[in-house]
Protein backbone atom coordinates (compact mmCIF):
# COMPACT_ATOMS: atom_id res chain seq x y z
CA UNK A 1 0.00 0.00 0.00
CA UNK A 2 1.31 3.37 -0.98
CA UNK A 3 0.55 6.88 0.48
CA UNK A 4 -0.28 9.61 -1.65
CA UNK A 5 -0.62 13.69 -1.67
CA UNK A 6 -2.51 15.39 -3.22
CA UNK A 7 -2.85 19.09 -2.94
CA UNK A 8 -3.88 22.07 -4.57
CA UNK A 9 -7.48 21.50 -4.35
CA UNK A 10 -10.67 23.72 -4.65
CA UNK A 11 -12.46 23.38 -1.75
CA UNK A 12 -15.72 22.30 -3.36
CA UNK A 13 -13.91 19.02 -4.02
CA UNK A 14 -15.10 15.95 -1.72
CA UNK A 15 -13.13 12.63 -1.33
CA UNK A 16 -16.00 10.64 -3.73
CA UNK A 17 -15.03 12.79 -6.36
CA UNK A 18 -11.76 12.88 -6.38
CA UNK A 19 -11.58 8.79 -5.74
CA UNK A 20 -14.05 8.78 -8.81
CA UNK A 21 -11.10 10.84 -10.83
CA UNK A 22 -7.70 8.69 -9.93
CA UNK A 23 -9.82 5.63 -9.80
CA UNK A 24 -9.74 6.14 -13.84
CA UNK A 25 -6.07 5.18 -13.65
CA UNK A 26 -5.40 2.94 -10.70
CA UNK A 27 -6.84 1.15 -8.16
CA UNK A 28 -7.44 3.30 -5.03
CA UNK A 29 -7.98 2.15 -1.78
CA UNK A 30 -9.06 5.01 0.48
CA UNK A 31 -9.41 8.95 -0.03
CA UNK A 32 -8.96 11.11 3.36
CA UNK A 33 -9.74 14.77 2.68
CA UNK A 34 -9.54 16.55 6.40
CA UNK A 35 -11.73 19.04 7.71
CA UNK A 36 -10.81 22.60 8.97
CA UNK A 37 -11.83 22.37 12.89
CA UNK A 38 -13.04 26.10 13.22
CA UNK A 39 -14.88 26.46 9.81
CA UNK A 40 -15.49 22.69 8.77
CA UNK A 41 -14.90 23.34 5.61
CA UNK A 42 -12.25 20.75 3.26
CA UNK A 43 -8.54 22.17 3.57
CA UNK A 44 -7.32 22.36 0.18
CA UNK A 45 -5.83 18.85 0.03
CA UNK A 46 -6.00 14.60 0.70
CA UNK A 47 -4.44 11.72 1.35
CA UNK A 48 -4.91 8.67 -0.89
CA UNK A 49 -3.93 5.26 -0.35
CA UNK A 50 -3.27 3.33 -3.17
CA UNK A 51 -2.62 -0.73 -3.66
CA UNK A 52 0.68 -0.92 -5.57
CA UNK A 53 3.44 1.40 -6.44
CA UNK A 54 3.05 1.14 -10.14
CA UNK A 55 -0.63 2.13 -9.49
CA UNK A 56 0.61 5.47 -7.65
CA UNK A 57 3.30 6.25 -9.93
CA UNK A 58 0.60 5.76 -13.41
CA UNK A 59 -1.66 8.75 -10.71
CA UNK A 60 1.41 11.35 -10.50
CA UNK A 61 2.21 10.89 -14.12
CA UNK A 62 -1.24 11.10 -15.46
CA UNK A 63 -2.84 13.60 -12.54
CA UNK A 64 -0.06 15.99 -11.52
CA UNK A 65 -0.90 19.56 -12.53
CA UNK A 66 -4.29 18.19 -13.78
CA UNK A 67 -7.02 20.92 -13.83
CA UNK A 68 -9.49 20.67 -11.27
CA UNK A 69 -12.83 23.16 -10.16
CA UNK A 70 -9.63 25.63 -11.71
CA UNK A 71 -6.19 24.64 -10.18
CA UNK A 72 -3.57 22.53 -10.82
CA UNK A 73 -3.82 19.50 -8.54
CA UNK A 74 -0.46 18.49 -7.10
CA UNK A 75 0.10 14.76 -6.75
CA UNK A 76 3.15 13.29 -5.16
CA UNK A 77 4.28 10.21 -2.58
CA UNK A 78 3.16 11.27 0.93
CA UNK A 79 6.06 12.20 3.06
CA UNK A 80 6.18 10.97 7.04
CA UNK A 81 5.21 13.59 9.20
CA UNK A 82 7.76 15.63 11.52
CA UNK A 83 7.84 14.79 15.27
CA UNK A 84 7.07 17.45 17.36
CA UNK A 85 8.97 17.02 20.45
CA UNK A 86 7.99 18.33 23.58
CA UNK A 87 10.68 19.79 25.72
CA UNK A 88 11.65 18.12 28.99
CA UNK A 89 10.74 19.92 32.39
CA UNK A 90 13.56 22.54 33.27
CA UNK A 91 15.23 22.44 29.66
CA UNK A 92 14.16 26.12 28.45
CA UNK A 93 12.91 27.01 24.83
CA UNK A 94 15.20 29.79 24.83
CA UNK A 95 19.24 29.35 26.79
CA UNK A 96 19.38 31.27 29.66
CA UNK A 97 20.84 34.79 29.11
CA UNK A 98 24.49 34.82 30.87
CA UNK A 99 25.11 36.37 34.26
CA UNK A 100 26.19 40.27 33.17
CA UNK A 101 29.61 41.37 33.89
CA UNK A 102 30.86 42.41 37.55
CA UNK A 103 30.73 46.06 37.87
CA UNK A 104 34.12 48.37 38.55
CA UNK A 105 34.56 48.67 42.05
CA UNK A 106 34.24 52.37 42.50
CA UNK A 107 37.08 54.33 44.51
CA UNK A 108 36.74 54.86 48.21
CA UNK A 109 35.40 58.27 49.49
CA UNK A 110 36.98 60.28 52.13
CA UNK A 111 34.38 59.97 55.01
CA UNK A 112 32.12 62.85 55.44
CA UNK A 113 33.34 65.79 58.18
Amino acid sequence: MVKLFVGNLSYEVDEAELKALLERVGRVRDVYAPLDRVTQRRRGFAMVEVLTDADAKEIIREFNGYPLHGLAMRVDYAREREAVGVPAKGRYLHPPKRRPEPRPRRSKRSPAR
